[in-house]
């Protein structure tokens, strides 16, 4: 997921140093964030991102190597138990040949729980019945919970709409996903898409509430098919 990535990225080794030692407390982690760690019980988990990451084949070699030292640091931080999984990008930088990510591998759709991949004030607009999207959105939906995407993009939560996809998104992806975040996100007159946004979609034109408290919900959803 794009977000817990910039998540993970924007923290410091002093914020996961104050988590260890609690228990029953699981860290999520990338590798960079945890070098010099140690903890009883580490599980691995493979990557979806292309290999080569930056697209220059010519420099498959040097990557292939760095992956190798990634790994190697990362198994090397369980003390008593370690899982892993092995996919397809492993085998790939393994063989030295390249991947393209799970988002396009073999033709499948995909839904990485970003912010990007939703028209993210859709389910705040008077237009849509937002009043009752937010309050439904804080009553009801959990992270873990299945969704359902329509064949026009639309979100449902059980049978409520809580969401909608970018167009790109929505023609590509129908199927069952789940919530992996539910976020309040800060919206404001100044913000770059409501002064350049269509009339229909202006800030005025957001529920007086969501105005008033300055933020809405908005729901991140993951899935894959193929």
């Amino acid at each position: 997921m794009a977000d817990l990535r910039e998540l993970l990225t924007s923290l410091k080794t002093g914020d996961l140093s104050r988590l260890e030692g609690q228990a029953d407390c699981a860290i999520v982690s990338t590798i960079h964030k945890v070098k010099g760690m140690e903890f009883d019980d580490v599980v691995i988990v493979p990557s979806t991102a292309p290999f080569p990451f930056d697209g220059k084949y010519s420099l498959r070699q040097q990557q292939a190597e760095e992956e190798v030292r990634l790994w190697y640091v990362a198994m090397t931080r369980a003390k008593s138990r370690l899982a892993y999984a092995w996919s397809d990008r492993e085998r790939a930088w393994q063989s030295g040949q390249p991947w393209q990510g799970t988002q396009t591998e073999k033709g499948k759709s995909i839904l990485t729980g970003s912010l990007g991949e939703l028209f993210i004030s859709w389910a705040a607009y008077k237009e849509h019945n937002g009043r009752v999207i937010q309050d439904y959105i804080f009553r009801q939906v959990r992270v873990g919970n299945p969704v359902y995407i329509r064949y026009d993009g639309k979100i449902f939560h059980q049978k409520e709409p809580i969401g909608f996809l970018v167009k790109e998104k929505k023609l590509a992806y129908i199927g069952e996903a789940e919530v992996v975040a539910v976020y309040r996100f800060a919206v404001s007159p100044d913000a770059p898409f409501f002064k350049n946004a269509p009339p229909r979609y202006a800030y005025d034109k957001l529920t007086s509430e969501v105005r008033k408290q300055g933020w809405h919900y908005v729901v991140l959803v993951a899935g894959g098919q193929g």
